[in-house]
């Protein structure tokens, strides 16, 4: 559970007045100050774009596109110039 900027570990049948009670969130605050995160936007969109261009490819129909539009659609699209097809 999330509250302002802290979060919390409680148990399912913990009933909502409890939320307000300090003790029960003291004890159960989970402490992030030592966790780190690192994200790479880049990566992270380009994974994203293959992951929809899969299911486009996988799924998607229409008539007026036979004969490979999607690949050069994806390839317009992609910064690298095309979709790789393997992870």
């Amino acid at each position: 559970m999330a509250k302002a900027r802290n979060f919390y570990i409680v148990d399912s049948d913990v009933k909502a007045a409890a939320f307000s009670d300090q003790k029960v969130l003291d004890k159960s605050t989970i402490n992030l100050s030592s966790w780190s995160f690192f994200t790479n936007p880049r990566a992270d969109f380009r994974g994203i774009f293959f992951d929809a261009w899969r299911l486009e490819r996988d799924y998607f129909y229409d008539r007026n596109m036979q004969g490979g539009g999607l690949e050069r659609h994806a390839r317009a699209l992609s910064a690298d110039g095309g979709p790789r097809l393997g992870p």
